[in-house]
């Protein structure tokens, strides 16, 4: 009985241990390249999804990754937004983006 005791114990333990591991971030897979105001093209390689970008975006933009390009009007992903889905590409305007799978 002691040693089934002790086997769950140690099953529960390393279960509980595998919960506290950090989990690592999504990242959508490609590139979104877009035009600046001042009409500089600019980059983002394999953005992390649900993290907000500052972009100055104002012009030609492409979505070549595979997550939803999410472009918002104000800083700080604020604002109204339009949504690039991937493989997409259009014009844009606006201060910030998030990728959302």
């Amino acid at each position: 009985m002691r040693r089934r005791i002790t086997a769950v114990l140690g099953t529960l333990t390393g279960s509980a241990m595998l919960a506290l591991l950090p989990v690592s971030a999504i990242a959508a897979s490609g590139t979104f390249t877009y035009t600046t105001s001042r009409g500089v093209p600019e980059r983002l390689i394999n953005p992390n999804d649900n993290a907000c970008y500052s972009a100055d975006i104002n012009g030609p933009a492409a979505n070549r990754t595979d997550s939803d390009a999410v472009v918002f009007k104000g800083r700080g992903c604020t604002g109204s937004s339009t949504t690039l889905p991937p493989r997409e590409s259009g014009n844009l305007k606006g201060r910030s983006v998030m990728f959302v799978h």
